[in-house]
């Protein structure tokens, strides 16, 4: 029978030459706990997620991770002066190596940046090292011809189905018990269980009812207002008390500004662009600007991310704000490539976002552009059945038309589809130069596993690029928000 590796450090410089090394990296430990020594709050929450203290080889290094979950679980701060305060009470500060060798540890840390990558090789060594002791305990039961082969086949069985091999670090889940405790607290003190928009009709029980926690998909035609909208839907959520993180790829922080603020003072964002203003026009910007800063609160309730562009930045962000609304616009601007293939790529980010809006318990807009082939494919099927004299009713969207809006369907846990009511004009001519105004719909599909949508009506004006939720027809006007900015 071959022997047990033994985890202890070898005798001989011979015993080091014959065995072969376990596997270890003494460098990405040193690193991870210097790395949360660093950035204790934001390093923390992401290398706990995927280590634990069973997958450090080095038994010191294992001590010290022990002192930080009791750091953490005495909401202490996570520092070299309580580090050693707690290593010193159980006995084994200078078993470490005391102040000086913590210490040591923030000088062992290429860059907090990539602390989870090096606490993914940490984990790596800690599969290894269990499957080499799993592969011996399966050895051991095949040289001992004593056992009877059934139970011998018995016992492999048993080995193989363990699950040890699974990550050792943050447990995320939840009995059902409290998951159901949960509910009947919000339930019992009128708490939504999702995020409330602000514009009345839409947050109605018949039609949206609010964002849900998870992903809601905003498909629309390019410029028909899609990023106004969600802006404005950041504003007002912000405005109600909630963090509000936006990324918007296309246009930079200062641009997202300049579309509230140029409209509200009269002034043509090109004016803007180009520095030619009056001084009329400076002073307007400049009242409406100082309104706009301080509308959001201190600290600020909405965030403007232009330069976190990958999945990992997204989550990133998610986690250090405490993001309770998400907007992604758009999903096609997110770097994380996994193919060729364009559409196969937004499936899988559109997976990755919902997997980060549920573990974060955020709710997540995600805006994605169509075609104008795209939006015509949507409704064709329920357009060639409307019946004559009937044109002024758009035809519902029909989901399955396209493939990838059926994934999107189960993926997403609602999808919004905006676009122009018909029969309106959209495009200026010589008797109208501007059209400020026109009619949208905003088709909602409450039920993933459904397939029709129910219809809302807004009015959206072009030059302040601001939404109106209409009622609906033989029903009164609902109040509008009282929040400063809400539906007017």
């Amino acid at each position: 029978m071959p022997p047990e590796p033994e985890w202890e450090e070898l005798e001989t410089l011979e015993d080091y030459r014959s065995t072969p090394s376990i596997p270890h990296s003494r460098e990405a430990e040193e690193a991870v706990l210097g790395a949360i020594l660093i950035d204790p709050v934001e390093v923390w929450a992401a290398v706990s997620a995927i280590i634990g203290r069973d997958d450090f080889y080095i038994h010191r290094h294992q001590w010290i991770w022990d002192a930080f979950k009791t750091c953490k679980d005495f909401d202490r701060p996570i520092d070299l002066l309580t580090v050693s305060e707690v290593l010193d009470s159980q006995g084994q500060l200078a078993e470490v190596g005391g102040p000086a060798y913590l210490t040591s540890l923030l000088n062992q840390v290429p860059t907090t940046f990539n602390v989870t990558s090096y606490a993914y090789i940490v984990e790596s060594h800690s599969i290894r090292r269990k499957l080499i002791t799993r592969a011996n305990t399966i050895a051991a039961l095949a040289y001992d011809e004593a056992q009877d082969i059934e139970k011998v086949m018995t016992s492999y069985q048993q080995e193989v189905s363990k699950d040890d091999l699974i990550p050792s670090g943050f447990d995320g889940s939840v009995s059902a018990d409290l998951a159901g405790l949960s509910l009947l607290e919000k339930i019992t003190a009128g708490i939504p269980t999702g995020v409330l928009t602000h514009w009345p009709h839409f947050d109605h029980y018949e039609a949206l009812g609010g964002l849900p926690i998870g992903v809601t998909f905003l498909l629309g035609d390019s410029s028909f207002g899609k990023t106004g909208l969600v802006l404005q839907l950041g504003e007002q959520v912000a405005q109600s008390g909630k963090q509000v993180d936006i990324f918007n790829f296309e246009d930079s922080n200062d641009q997202m500004v300049s579309r509230r603020v140029s409209g509200l003072a009269g002034v043509e964002p090109r004016k803007i662009r180009s520095g030619v203003l009056t001084v009329d026009e400076e002073e307007a910007l400049a009242e409406q600007i100082r309104e706009y800063m301080g509308r959001f609160a201190n600290p600020s309730r909405l965030r403007f991310h232009h330069n976190e562009r990958t999945l990992r930045e997204i989550e990133r962000a998610i986690r250090k704000y405490k993001s309770e609304l998400v907007v992604i616009d758009q999903i096609n601007q997110v770097s994380d490539r996994h193919s060729s293939n364009k559409t196969e790529n937004m499936i899988v980010n559109a997976t990755e976002l919902k997997n980060i809006a549920d573990k974060y318990g955020c709710a997540m807009v995600v805006v994605h552009a169509i075609t104008a082939e795209e939006s015509s494919k949507f409704f064709e099927k329920n357009a060639k059945s409307q019946k004559s004299g009937n044109a002024e009713k758009n035809p519902m969207p029909d989901i399955n038309a396209i493939a990838w809006a059926t994934q999107i369907k189960y993926i997403t846990d609602c999808l919004l589809f905006l676009v122009p009511e018909v029969n309106q004009k959209l495009t200026p001519d010589e008797l109208t130069p501007i059209i400020r105004e026109y009619k949208i719909k905003i088709w909602i599909m409450k039920d993933r596993g459904g397939d029709r949508f129910i219809p809302t009506n807004w009015m959206y004006d072009k030059i302040m690029q601001w939404f109106t939720d209409l009622p609906p027809k033989r029903q009164k006007a609902q109040v509008p928000s009282a929040l400063n900015g809400g539906s007017k």
